[in-house]
């Protein structure tokens, strides 16, 4: 997906979601571990994100396990209830989702209450304060005030929703980004008035899951509307037709491959056949294993290869500061620690330090790395950069120590400034062979045009 003419500041920054990968043209960027929100050094004017197309059905989403105790201790702030409207969400809650087995089916009850069932108006100007029987103010907290005059905007919605699934014990938080916007020759225009707010639930083996409880403002997911909620336990047809008998053939085997001549000895050297063996069985998972071996060796090469290009092309004491500084910075995003959003060197360390747990040494490594960084930008002068590289070695295995041994083996096979390189390459590489067609183009056209 291509985004142009970004307007939104940083260190915010829209992406779709689940997000796989992003190109911000050489922008630090990383994402939150938990929230998943992605934050940015600086804003790009364009880039590119790829992202996972999730297809679930509501028969998956219904079949999804309660959370376990272990599940529901790690969820705990996102199934915590605000106390002024509590007693009021609760027995809301329980009255909407009583006889609903699953997850899903307590979410769609309370989506379809808010959305078509309770009466609810959706408006930007909320409604003035409830009143009691002798028509004094009711007194009734902002939520508890939307759930009885029934009118309000998307940001009431998604806060009902969040708050009746927290009480149903589903875990729930809002979710702020944009609606589609309007589109016009295969662009979409997104602007500020597409800015929304929704609930994202959380259920067991599928993850956050959208819901869209706001009325009149955007069209709920294929798997939220009540035509596939209604489809059976299970994911059978409704009607009493059946589904069809799953096919339990396994995948061909290299011992599966048609041998040549139709007999039964011989192996089949075609390329089909060939083909054929690397796409199934054990002829999968070895190249498989070659594909992710040759990346493994090839993305973590090409990030050295383009810091030491960078180091190299580097003329000023100054520019070679801020390729250490900049590479410090992408390193610690590969390892799970956003960029910092703070614009001052000073307080970048501030947040690394706090971010990435680091030690003494590694403090320590930091500070002289940042004040290193303010005397280039700050005082005019620097001294040998090759002080400020051991720095950021040091601060790197510091903030490596903290992390999961995921997050240390995917900033060492895929460092994002590898696979920067590679796509710079991949662009370049297809730049030339449009070039290349062309000046053979016009030479053709101006071979031909001689021609009487």
């Amino acid at each position: 997906m291509a985004f142009a003419r970004n307007l939104l500041n940083d260190p915010n920054l829209a992406v779709p979601y689940p997000l796989i990968d992003a190109d911000l043209r050489g922008i630090a960027w990383g994402a939150d571990n938990q929230t998943q929100n992605v934050r940015v050094a600086e804003s790009p004017d364009s880039y590119t994100a790829s992202y996972w197309r999730l297809e679930p059905t509501a028969a998956m989403l219904r079949n999804t396990p309660p959370l376990s105790e272990a599940s529901q201790a790690l969820f705990a702030t996102d199934l915590t209830l605000d106390g002024p409207s509590a007693d009021k969400v609760t027995a809301l809650s329980e009255q909407l989702t009583a006889g609903k087995a699953s997850n899903y089916d307590k979410a769609m009850a309370i989506q379809e209450y808010l959305r078509a069932d309770g009466g609810f108006t959706y408006s930007l100007t909320l409604a003035p304060p409830a009143k009691d029987a002798s028509g004094n103010d009711a007194g009734f907290d902002p939520l508890t005030n939307f759930l009885v005059t029934k009118k309000g905007y998307c940001v009431q919605f998604a806060t009902a929703m969040v708050m009746m699934s927290r009480a149903a014990g589903i875990p729930a938080h809002m979710a702020l980004g944009f609606l589609p916007g309007t589109r016009s020759n295969g662009v979409w225009t997104v602007v500020a008035a597409d800015a929304h707010a929704w609930p994202e639930l959380y259920l067991d083996g599928l993850g956050w899951t959208r819901f869209e409880p706001t009325p009149s403002r955007a069209a709920p997911p294929a798997y939220a509307t009540p035509s596939a909620a209604g489809e059976t336990p299970g994911g059978s047809p409704s009607g009493g037709a059946t589904a069809p008998a799953p096919d339990r053939r396994t995948r061909p085997d290299i011992g599966d491959l048609p041998t040549s001549g139709g007999g039964s000895q011989g192996t089949d050297l075609s390329p089909a056949a060939v083909l054929q063996w690397l796409t199934h069985g054990w002829g999968a998972v070895l190249f498989g294993c070659l594909v992710g071996l040759f990346g493994s060796l090839v993305v973590p090469l090409a990030a050295r290869w383009r810091r030491r290009r960078d180091l190299i092309t580097a003329r000023t004491v100054a520019q070679r500061v801020e390729v250490q500084w900049s590479f410090l910075t992408s390193s610690l995003s590969d390892l799970g620690i956003p960029p910092s959003p703070s614009r001052t060197p000073r307080q970048a360390r501030a947040y690394y330090q706090q971010e990435a747990f680091l030690d003494a040494e590694a403090s320590a490594a930091l500070g002289r790395a940042v004040q290193t960084l303010e005397r280039s930008r700050y005082a005019g002068s620097a001294p040998d950069p090759g002080g400020l590289a051991d720095d950021v070695r040091q601060v790197l295995r510091g903030a490596a120590s903290t992390r999961r041994a995921s997050d240390r083996l995917r900033a060492g096979l895929w460092p994002s400034r590898g696979l920067a390189q590679l796509r710079s390459v991949r662009n370049n590489l297809a730049w030339s062979g449009r070039a290349t067609l062309r000046d053979v183009g016009a030479v053709l056209r101006q071979r031909f045009s001689r021609r009487p």
